[in-house]
């Protein structure tokens, strides 16, 4: 109250009625006090209020004048034995640390040390829209807040970044959203490895194109078919046919990639492969390609462009060991490969986008190269017990409850490094164009 003064006695262990006291939202405001076993990192608390809170909630409690912050991410039930042995039943909420807003630089960071028992914890206020940089990008906001959830782009290309989730949580409309994001950068490349055949739809706004021309693939494929009849023949070693044909095939995909990366107007383009089996063919062709791109990274800095390759459906390129299908040493081979550049990228400016449902079919070397991940709903044990290295296992438990648009969010991508869920805004994507209906349009035009 001010430090105003209500009554002129202020006698200790006397009780004074307050008749006309000043409003406040404090109680609007107070959802409970801060329980013992409360640590630096979490705290916890006795839920005691009308006002409704959720897994995700975003908390504040005073600490020595600091407003710290915190994210609920469990609740728990428990039975008081009370005098004569009755019982009364009670809440105990949980909450990991955020940490402090720092308004100048627009982020938060971590507070050492614990807050008192008994203090109140209050539903965070709102503070003022920070600025976003120009290298920045806003992924979301923590919900029921307008604490914005801000990504470095360049450090998330070049760093690599995993989007994980299971289908239907907004997983693949916001990868798509942060590919365009990427593309705004009059600098940046877009790669798309795609079995889905869904890029072309999505981004037909943006006119991708095939890295590879449809007559150069067709003619690579049946250059590594023959190479691996020949080396069949010739007890699985080159001969100076099949070297030969290897030189021909590196040459052709070679100046496509060259092509695609010197020219101005393209900015986007579709790695596209005929099947989603790992037949050795698919997998050597593939193979090509990435180490051909790689080469020209290191070689001719790609021209002077980052690169970013965004692996779709990323279980089918870069499977673990245990899910890599028939052709297993084709498919090491091609995971050895795109391993180097999951380890040396950055160096070249050459980044990953890996999307996937699941961590367990996806290659762990990989994987554990992308330094930001955004996970969606995940509900298998094996994915929990991945991600609870990166943002720990309390908030890696609520993976299964998470809602749509709703995720997790940690690594040295976001300008705030500190795990945290957040709120994914609703996406409006551009219709598709899509060919037959273009066709129909034009045969009637030319009807009439």
């Amino acid at each position: 109250f001010e430090n105003k003064t209500y009554n002129k006695f202020n006698d200790v262990n006397v009780v004074f009625k307050i008749t006309n006291p000043e409003n406040n939202n404090y109680l609007e405001k107070f959802v409970g006090l801060i329980d013992e076993n409360s640590t630096i990192s979490s705290i916890r608390f006795i839920y005691n209020s009308k006002k409704e809170i959720f897994d995700g909630q975003l908390l504040e409690v005073f600490i020595r004048g600091k407003k710290v912050l915190y994210q609920v991410i469990q609740g728990i039930t428990k039975i008081e034995t009370l005098e004569q042995k009755n019982e009364t039943g009670y809440v105990v909420g949980e909450a990991i640390q955020l940490g402090v807003w720092i308004p100048e630089k627009g982020n938060l960071e971590k507070y050492g040390w614990v807050p008192f028992i008994n203090s109140p914890v209050y539903i965070a206020s709102p503070i003022p829209v920070p600025a976003i940089g120009e290298n920045e990008y806003e992924i979301g906001k923590i919900p029921n807040s307008n604490y914005p959830v801000i990504l470095k782009k360049d450090i998330a290309l070049t760093h690599h970044t995993a989007i994980l989730g299971v289908t239907g949580t907004g997983k693949s409309i916001f990868a798509r959203n942060l590919i365009r994001q990427y593309l705004s950068d009059p600098n940046t490349k877009v790669i798309c490895i795609d079995f889905t055949d869904e890029y072309n739809g999505k981004f037909s706004d943006l006119n991708p194109i095939k890295v590879i021309p449809e007559e150069t693939a067709e003619q690579a494929f049946k250059d590594i078919d023959f190479i691996e009849k020949e080396v069949g023949k010739n007890y699985n070693k080159d001969n100076d046919a099949t070297i030969a044909k290897r030189k021909q095939v590196a040459g052709y995909i070679h100046k496509s990639i060259c092509d695609f990366l010197k020219n101005p107007e393209t900015k986007l383009s579709i790695f596209e492969l005929p099947d989603v089996s790992n037949t050795s063919g698919i997998l050597e062709y593939t193979k090509y390609f990435f180490k051909l791109l790689f080469h020209i990274a290191k070689k001719d800095k790609s021209f002077g462009n980052r690169v970013c390759l965004v692996l779709e459906e990323a279980h089918t390129v870069i499977p673990e060991w245990n899910f890599a299908g028939i052709a297993d040493k084709a498919s090491q081979s091609l995971l050895n490969t795109i391993a180097q550049i999951a380890l040396q990228g950055r160096k070249f400016n050459v980044g990953l986008l890996v999307i996937a449902q699941r961590t367990a079919n996806v290659s762990k070397t990989v994987l554990t190269q992308c330094n930001t991940i955004i996970s969606f709903q995940e509900f298998d044990k094996t994915s929990s017990d991945f991600l609870a290295n990166y943002f720990g296992q309390g908030i890696a438990d609520t993976l299964p409850n998470l809602k749509f648009r709703q995720a997790i969010a940690a690594g040295k991508g976001l300008k705030s490094n500190v795990p945290m869920i957040f709120e994914v805004p609703h996406i409006d994507e551009p219709e598709p164009v899509i060919a037959e209906v273009v066709e129909e349009v034009i045969d009637e035009t030319e009807d009439k």
